[in-house]
Parts: structure tokens; sequence; C-alpha cells
């Protein structure tokens, strides 16, 4: 595992991210680049069930309180069914390195109630832990996650 700060640049672009990325690089938003290893199941299921992958990212200690995220990636690709360079994608190893990023600063939001007011972040001053988890959905039903992986967050990777 790694965790880096990082520009919104290094944000891989296509698909409609594009809009967000520039938005993000306009307003010079620093992101985390949260970098995992994990086995290369994880792109065969999205395929095979034609799944919408995302990253879940919240608090361990406060599961409510989710992080808004992008990924996950495996480089440039992100492991999405039918996000750009997905359908050309073949994992070259059984272990791969999936990156995931999320703004440094911002506002959590409830997982239970979308409207509920939830209180603001921001990981260079709070250091927190972060869980981790891909999961994926289909029209089809199905549904799919991934292994929970903890992040800390603290002065020395922040």
């Amino acid at each position: 595992m790694n965790v880096a700060r990082v520009a919104a640049s290094a944000l891989p672009a296509g698909n409609d991210r594009d809009v967000l990325r520039d938005a993000m690089m306009a307003r010079s938003e620093t992101l985390l680049k949260i970098t995992l290893e994990g086995d290369a199941n994880w792109i065969g299921t999205v395929r095979t069930n034609e799944l919408n992958g995302y990253a879940i990212v919240t608090r361990c200690d406060l599961p409510d309180q989710e992080v808004f995220s992008l990924g996950p990636y495996v480089g440039n690709v992100m492991i999405s069914y039918g996000a750009d360079g997905f359908d050309h994608y073949r994992p070259s190893a059984a272990r791969q390195l999936y990156q995931v990023y999320i703004p440094m600063a911002g506002r959590y939001r409830s997982r239970r109630d979308f409207n509920r007011p939830m209180p603001s972040y921001d990981f260079a001053k709070q250091p927190a832990n972060l869980c981790i988890r891909f999961a994926g959905g289909a029209m089809t039903g199905v549904y799919a996650q991934s292994n929970l992986v903890s992040v800390p967050l603290g002065p020395s990777n922040n």
C-alpha cells in the first residue's frame, strides 16, 4: 500500500471524468492517490458480470461517513465495464496495483441518508483511518464487493 499527495492533473483522463478533472485542476485541488496491491480477480469479476466498478471509501471508525472517490484504476484504465480502455485491457500479471483518488479536503456524505448534513474534513490536519472496498453493480442486479482494506492517514503520509 502506498499513499501519496498528487495534483488533480494526475487523475487519469477519459469518459465523463474530464469535466470533473478539469474543475479540480482549475481549483488547484490536491488529491490523495492510494495504491493497493491485489489480485487480478477483481478485473475478471467486473468483466464477466459487466459491472460498473467503483470504490467505497469510509472512515473506519464511523462507516456512515463516506468520502468522495474516483477509481479503482490500474494505470490509466478505470476498472469499470464500458470505461475508456477497459474493453481492451487485460491484466499482465496475477497481482495488480489498483489506484483510488480522493480529495485531500472536502465534506463527508452519509451512506444511509444522502441528504443528511455532514461535517467537512481535511486530511492534512485530521488524521483518519479510511476503509476502502471495491464494489460493482449492473442493471441485471449483480452486485459484488472486494475485501475491505484499512488505510491509516497521518502525518507520515499526508
